[in-house]
């Protein structure tokens, strides 16, 4: 199973499950209290219920793809907060998404971010795992 394959599987499961406990609202604009301020170089990635935002930064590794860290994301509520049961993994720069092999292109990264923010969101709120 290829990156695209891999994240249309993840997402539509995600989608299934969000609209079958009616999570997926049917409007396409987002609350002005979840709409985060523009920073320069970061990407904001708006849940698909539009609940609530989560802001990533992009970083080229030398030699293997895109690292992709997680500047702002909502507490996790009490859930274990565990590196592993999270996936993410901690360095010098912060906390990023531990996903293998790393995305090549921006296209790619996105939907690694997007992805991880739909099944964090799901964990929050469930506790179910990824």
């Amino acid at each position: 199973m290829d990156l695209r394959d891999f994240i249309g599987a993840v997402l539509g499961s995600v989608l299934t499950q969000a609209h079958a406990e009616n999570q997926v609202s049917t409007h396409t604009s987002v609350p002005a209290h979840v709409i985060a301020p523009y920073i320069r170089g970061t990407l904001v990635y708006y849940s698909l219920d539009g609940t609530t935002h989560f802001r990533f930064r992009f970083d080229r590794q030398s030699d293997d793809g895109i690292r992709i860290y997680i500047l702002e994301q909502p507490p996790y509520g009490g859930r274990d907060e565990s590196m592993v049961s999270t996936h993410r993994v901690e360095d010098e720069m912060g906390n990023y998404i531990c996903f293998q092999p790393l995305p090549n292109t921006t296209k790619q990264a996105r939907e690694v971010a997007r992805t991880w923010g739909e099944l964090t969101l799901r964990y929050i709120r469930t506790g179910q795992r990824f």
